[in-house]
């Protein structure tokens, strides 16, 4: 029933030449240990060397069975030709296929605008129903799109492969617009060699993460001896370290990746900024044993059907569960595949092998999903739960290929898990490093201690009940070396007391008056340095304005101005100020205080920042600050957030050592980043107790910083915040 069969081989191999040189040397029986797998098989041989055929189509009123298209078939038909009028323009008379078959339909492009193609299979001489096959025109991104076409005599748009089994015969038609005529359009079958050995249920209990450990022989060009590489999970990728831990992935070579089909030069690199999930399509009813055939012909097709550089995925998932390395380059690192084009070189992909339009997908393949994409999100650095921006367009960091391309991948079924998938995948996360206790003071006292050695040149000590005399010592304590630790009115707290003995402190300076911290305090915090003083005033201005006088000489390079009336805006300043150079003094929202006019005559500063809004430091205050200083700006935003994100991006570039995040709900956790950013170079960001804000999202992606430290416990930042915060840190590459 084969129509003019074009070739009946790879140009790599024939079937004669395969025969003969198995007759005179031994293939090895290639076998690597494997732990068992969800489905209770494990993978224990590779497939032999594939065969394929190439069958031409032809014009459909030259083919007996070619049919007629269904008004459903013709309505969907003319959703892929954008709603032109189409009919069915070259088909396949029945071509007979193995029980495993991976079969695809190609043709040059441009010729069949808007085509779509459809099959279908008989068993035992019972044809099914006409259906359609998904469009795979979209892989490769550009570069290797004209490889493509260099190799196969022009480019080629065709279909996805599509796995048959247990099928006798196949047919196949095109449907395009008008009166297209599809040029060269072919039929390729292939027809995976058998394993070398068989695979078996195990109840093995070994725990190894299955790698090629004997060497394995390939059968390459007709003309050419055999040849022997040894191939092993090193020679691959050299696996990150890191807090995920990596599945089991089955090896190239573990399912028979003949390494002469694919070209062999470097692939390409570029980021991992996501995922991108798909499916293939037909069978669901595959055998375990039978997913390294799936995959070796997919393999050959990619390559020697469609021209790409090798199989499009980078990683491919079966109904069992079990997870495959797919294009050559390195698991753990960022292979531009040719899955989804426009997102190959920032995101990977992963195919489950199956069809899921109109079947669930089993439990095993979301499990396996979950892991793959958590241990991947680890490696390269990305929030599962976020968004990234391609070219105009955003896309979840875990996306369906109907996301990026017109198509229904991955199915109706698989693409309802995704949210769900994105969620179980977040909890796999691992949590930023956080700074927790029992309450601020506490916290206080560990962010000290992160930073500060014994022996440090001073502390200062604030009341933890109100904001505006910490405030100040956020600049004073990043510039001098010391922390801002907190203490309750008329009671030198504990954590705070075993702070200062392990600190050892040259010298203690108490913020505010003695309605702050009391004279009883006072002469508590005299056991613990050799030099305690006090910074007070009439009030919070009062005391910013001294506090900067203390500390900064005449000429600051800059001057940070915010309300004195609520907390947010200020807390930036801390971090930024001690980097720089300068103080943050407080203002009314609509009148220039005294004490900060004289502090600013005195400063006389380069530079005024004023941070927030007019709705914190109003317009006229703006203008009388212009006669302190020749340059003044203001750094603002819808609200808290944004403002502390803008404040971080005026000062400290890409590639910080640090940044510090805590709740902007309130104030005490920020206050003790004010002296560590300052000293460290990094600075506080700001977020909601349940929720990682765009804006601070935004500039942690600008920032990148080596790492991240969250102020206060899970109330005031929650940990499902705190296992995002990780994925932004950008950690120093060997």
């Amino acid at each position: 029933m084969t129509p003019a069969t074009k070739r009946a081989t790879t140009p790599r191999i024939t079937a004669a030449t395969t025969a003969l040189l198995l007759s005179v040397v031994a293939m090895p029986a290639w076998q690597a240990s494997a732990r068992p797998d969800a489905g209770g098989t494990t993978p224990v041989g590779r497939p032999g060397p594939a065969t394929t055929t190439i069958h031409d189509l032809a014009p459909a009123d030259k083919v007996r069975g070619v049919g007629s298209l269904s008004r459903a078939d013709a309505a969907e038909a003319r959703e892929y030709a954008r709603g032109r009028a189409v009919e069915i323009a070259s088909a396949t008379e029945a071509v007979d296929v193995p029980p495993l078959a991976v079969v695809g339909v190609t043709w040059d492009a441009g010729s069949a605008p808007g085509g779509s193609v459809q099959y279908r299979t008989a068993e035992a001489g019972i044809w099914s129903e006409w259906r359609f096959l998904e469009a795979e025109a979209d892989g490769p991104d550009p570069a290797e799109a004209k490889e493509a076409a260099a190799k196969t005599g022009g480019a080629r748009e065709g279909s996805a492969p599509l796995v048959t089994t247990d099928a006798d015969e196949i047919q196949v038609r095109i449907i395009a617009e008008g009166d297209a005529s599809p040029l060269d359009a072919e039929l390729m079958v292939v027809e995976p060699g058998a394993s070398t050995t068989s695979s078996a249920t195990s109840s093995a209990t070994s725990s190894a993460t299955p790698t090629a450990s004997r060497t394995s022989e390939y059968i390459v060009e007709s003309t050419m001896a055999i040849t022997t590489d040894a191939v092993t999970t090193d020679a691959v990728t050299a696996d990150a370290v890191t807090a995920v831990a990596k599945p089991t992935i089955y090896t190239r070579a573990q399912w028979g990746a003949d390494e002469s089909v694919r070209d062999p030069s470097e692939p390409d690199y570029g980021v991992v900024d996501g995922a991108v999930v798909h499916h293939t399509a037909g069978s669901n009813s595959y055998t375990a044993d039978q997913v390294p055939g799936i995959i070796e012909g997919i393999y050959e097709y990619h390559v020697n059907g469609h021209g790409w550089r090798d199989i499009g995925y980078n990683f491919l998932v079966d109904r069992f569960g079990r997870i495959w390395e797919g294009r050559y380059g390195g698991m753990d690192k960022a292979v531009v595949g040719a899955h989804a084009a426009g997102v190959n070189s920032v995101m990977f992909g992963a195919s489950v092998l199956g069809d899921f339009q109109t079947a669930e997908p089993p439990s095993a393949v979301t499990t396996a999903l979950r892991n793959l994409i958590a241990w991947k999100a680890d490696v390269h650095r990305f929030d599962v739960l976020g968004t990234t921006v391609v070219d105009g367009t955003t896309y979840n960091n875990i996306s369906g290929h109907r996301n990026v391309n017109a198509t229904d991948c991955p199915g109706d079924y698989l693409y309802a898990k995704l949210p769900a998938l994105r969620t179980a995948t977040a909890a796999l996360s691992p949590s930023a490093t956080r700074i927790g206790g029992a309450d601020r003071y506490e916290v206080a006292a560990a962010t000290s201690a992160s930073t500060f050695a014994a022996g440090a040149p001073i502390a200062y000590i604030a009341t933890g009940g109100t904001f505006p005399d910490a405030l100040a010592a956020g600049p004073v304590g990043g510039h001098r070396g010391g922390p801002v630790l907190l203490t309750r009115s008329d009671l030198l707290v504990t954590p705070t007391i075993n702070e200062l003995k392990r600190l050892k402190p040259e010298r203690i300076v108490i913020l505010g008056g003695t309605g702050s911290v009391s004279s009883a305090v006072e002469q508590q915090l005299r056991s613990y340095a050799p030099s305690v003083s006090r910074i007070g005033g009439a009030d919070r201005y009062a005391v910013a304005a001294a506090t900067s006088a203390s500390t900064f000489a005449t000429g600051a390079p800059i001057a940070y101005i915010a309300t004195g009336t609520t907390f947010p805006d200020a807390l930036a300043a801390g971090p930024v100020g001690g980097h720089r150079g300068g103080p943050v003094l407080l203002t009314k929202t609509d009148q220039l205080v005294t004490p900060t006019i004289n502090e600013l005559k005195r400063l006389k500063p380069e530079q005024i920042v004023i941070l927030g809004g007019t709705g914190s430091v109003s317009a006229a205050v703006e203008q009388a600050l212009r006669s302190y200083s020749s340059t003044v700006s203001r750094i603002g935003g819808a609200d808290r957030y944004n403002v502390a994100a803008a404040t971080s991006a005026s000062t400290f570039a890409a590639g910080a050592p640090i940044a510090y995040i805590a709740t902007g709900g309130t104030f005490p956790d920020a206050l003790a980043a004010g002296p560590v950013g300052g000293h460290r170079g990094g600075p506080v960001l700001l977020t909601r107790s349940d929720l990682l804000v765009t804006p601070t999202i935004n500039e942690l992606k600008r920032l990148k910083p080596r790492k991240i430290v969250i102020l206060g416990g899970p109330a005031s930042v929650s940990e499902a915040v705190a296992r995002r915060l990780h994925s932004y840190e950008e950690p120093a590459t060997s």
